[in-house]
């Protein structure tokens, strides 16, 4: 083996490993330590098993690979360990705001509220492209520049302004208004109680 596919396997395997627990822990509430330690353990297995059993296995294949075994490995440590205290989850879903898999901790909320977290999570997930080709734009510019590849260094400027003055106007200006505070129900209480209560008014 060369350096470049040490290094090929080291980003596309070993890195590989890391991104279902630290993406799906974002989207499901019954996501937990366990599930973490699970898909990271199966992440590095799997890239390791893979290495030895196919001889010059290529970047995608390795890719492919290893994040559905981390999956698996996330999902089976997941329901493997305890669920994440309900406080504590409440207290997560009130902050972050999360979209995704997160509906029993959603009933515990009044539907005002959750209809400016779904406006919220519903305008970020339009961002996403933008955000994402950003960030790429910021990393070829270096590379452009340092390899002198002037035509398309100039072009990503273009853009990346163009994306920049997006991104301000229909996120950075609105951030502000991420602070909007949402309140759990009472004790016992869910939103299909608090809707019946408003109709019976």
């Amino acid at each position: 083996p060369n350096i470049n596919s040490i290094w090929a396997w080291i980003c596309m395997g070993l890195v590989t490993g890391m991104l279902p627990p630290n993406i799906i822990k974002w989207f499901w509430w019954r996501f937990n330590g366990m599930g973490y330690v699970f898909g990271m353990i199966f992440g590095i297995l799997g890239a390791v098993i893979h290495q030895i059993a196919v001889k010059d296995p290529s970047e995608y294949t390795t890719f492919t690979v290893v994040i559905i075994v981390s999956t698996i490995g996330t999902i089976l440590g997941t329901f493997a360990g305890k669920p994440v205290d309900r406080d504590i989850l409440i207290n997560f879903y009130r902050k972050t705001k999360p979209f995704g898999f997160w509906k029993p901790m959603r009933s515990l909320f009044n539907g005002k509220d959750l209809a400016v977290v779904d406006a919220q999570n519903r305008r970020d997930l339009w961002l996403l492209i933008p955000a994402c080709l950003w960030q790429l734009l910021l990393f070829w510019l270096m590379t452009a520049f340092v390899a002198k590849l002037w035509q398309s260094f100039f072009i990503s400027v273009v853009v990346t302004i163009v994306l920049s003055c997006v991104l301000y106007k229909y996120w950075y200006k609105n951030l502000s208004a991420e602070d909007y505070k949402i309140t759990p129900l009472g004790p016992g209480r869910t939103a299909q109680d608090e809707e019946r209560q408003v109709a019976s008014v």
